[in-house]
């Protein structure tokens, strides 16, 4: 089966192109193509790579859809503000997190959390809105990942890169512990319910 890159602006379609370059079969849509010739595309392929010059969380929320519905492994790469987010492997199935859970973690856990989230409510009111160029690394290093990605057997591993800094920072995805995709049996449930689970065998122990 063929690998599907999808992109967006000019630095997502120069990642694209070097992603496609080692697989002739490959097939490359603009990740704002019509529904239907998306979802039939990622029927048809065996691994979906997303290259975009700026976040689209409302595309990649229907792709990670379609792809825990079809099956498919996938990852995204996107530039965001100074920072080069070279994000985990999503294999549905898996039990290792999802894109849901890969904002949430991302958000909660970043410092510059709130600002990331000012900047997309940016981006989602503009769509000129982005950063303006790229360089040759960016795009060498942007598609290093995808292509790991796509023959890696281990999900759930990201990184995010300072454009400016050169700083890496990497890290694993952990699931929502609520989340009802990744962990299913815990739909529902109250969140600190397992605290409790666990912490009154604990002090019935140290009681007795």
């Amino acid at each position: 089966m063929p690998l599907l890159a999808l992109h967006a602006g000019d630095f997502g379609l120069a990642v694209a192109e070097r992603v496609a370059a080692a697989d002739p079969a490959a097939l490359l849509l603009p990740l704002d193509a019509a529904d239907d010739a998306l979802e039939a595309a990622v029927a048809v392929s065996d691994f979906v790579a997303v290259a975009s010059w700026r976040p689209y969380l409302d595309a990649c929320r229907w792709l990670d859809d379609a792809c825990h519905r079809l099956g498919r492994r996938w990852a995204v790469v996107e530039l965001s503000g100074s920072m080069l987010d070279c994000g985990p492997l999503i294999d549905p199935g898996a039990g290792t997190g999802c894109y849901h859970c890969y904002l949430a973690r991302t958000d909660a856990h970043r410092r510059e959390g709130d600002r990331r989230r000012v900047l997309r409510q940016a981006y989602a009111l503009d769509p000129r809105l982005g950063p303006q160029g790229h360089t040759p690394a960016l795009v060498a290093i942007a598609a290093a990942s995808l292509v790991g990605h796509r023959t890696s057997a281990t999900s759930g591993r990201f990184r995010h890169v300072d454009v400016l800094s050169g700083g890496v920072m990497e890290s694993e995805l952990i699931p929502l512990h609520d989340c009802p995709r990744c962990r299913p049996h815990a739909s529902g449930r109250r969140p600190d319910r397992r605290y409790v689970e666990a912490l009154v065998p604990a002090l019935e122990g140290a009681l007795a």
